[in-house]
């Protein structure tokens, strides 16, 4: 007579045997896989987009706090692009209706530091900066003027870098996007 229920066991555990890794083949595997990781992968993700992409940021929110700021006090408020850095500044003669670079020279609270003074640099390395107004001046509704003090046409920043990016501000309303 045959036993069904060792010849069950017996198929089982071939079966098992015949489906399984070898320690050597997982090991070579994990192995090739820290090769490339180590080599390929960083290729693709290079810090320098991030840092490109955390500049922009910080570029987007300095233009909004400089129009927010114009907004909340009523005073022209200034931004400047520099060679290597920019900087927010505000009209020292709030209420006067005339209006020179040479007014604007009150600094601005920098909520970063938490002192007067809201600079900050450009890494020429990583971005290369360029705009069709290098003084942006909002008025108390959050609108983009020239230096002269008329209301700017559309005006976009270029960053290029590693990712080229754009940010344009909208003539009338002062809506930032990218």
């Amino acid at each position: 007579m045959i036993n069904t229920t060792s010849i069950l066991n017996n198929e089982i555990k071939l079966s098992a045997k015949v489906k399984a890794f070898t320690l050597v083949e997982l090991v070579m595997v994990i192995t090739i896989l820290g090769i490339v990781s180590i080599f390929v992968l960083p290729r693709f993700f290079s810090k320098d987009s991030f840092e490109q992409r955390f500049f922009v940021d910080e570029l987007i929110s300095a233009i909004k706090y400089s129009q927010k700021t114009a907004v909340a006090s009523g005073c022209l408020t200034q931004l400047r692009f520099l060679s290597g850095s920019y900087t927010i500044l505000q009209d020292r003669n709030c209420f006067d209706s005339t209006v020179s670079s040479a007014d604007f020279i009150n600094e601005v609270w920098d909520p970063g530091t938490f002192e007067f003074g809201y600079t900050r640099t450009i890494d020429t390395s990583l971005v290369s900066v360029t705009s069709t107004e290098n003084i942006i001046i909002f008025d108390a509704r959050g609108r983009p003027l020239t230096s002269s003090l008329a209301i700017a046409p559309d005006i976009t920043i270029d960053i290029t870098g590693e990712v080229n990016r754009q940010i344009t501000i909208t003539q009338e309303s002062g809506w930032v996007s990218l």
